[in-house]
């Protein structure tokens, strides 16, 4: 059996494709349509699980004739400078799993 549903876009967020409860620290579609995240969720009650989108950073690559410069949006930037942040707060922090990491990884290859 296929069901297809008519889902808001939330900017930011991508479905997973999954309906169940959510887990603590996990976002989900609320009642009012919006991404929400419950750090202590307790019950059964089911949702569409979300997950944040990774950002796509614009660059800019300016040849001046002598020398080659490439510019990256400051979102990027002030990404890296929060990631950098909650590592300083949370040395356990595992930043592999934060969307913005994995983007300004792809970023700096």
């Amino acid at each position: 059996m296929k069901i297809t549903l008519d889902l808001p876009e939330i900017e930011g967020y991508e479905y997973t494709g999954e309906y169940r409860a959510p887990r603590n620290t996990e976002y989900h579609l609320s009642d009012s349509g919006m991404a929400f995240c419950n750090d202590n969720f307790v019950g059964n009650v089911k949702y569409l699980i979300l997950k944040k989108k990774a950002p796509k950073y614009k660059t800019t690559t300016v040849d001046t004739g002598r020398e080659l410069f490439k510019y990256v949006e400051i979102k990027a930037l002030e990404d890296a400078l929060k990631i950098i942040k909650d590592m300083d707060a949370d040395p356990e922090l595992n930043s592999n799993r934060i969307p913005e990491t994995k983007a300004l990884k792809e970023l700096l290859n």
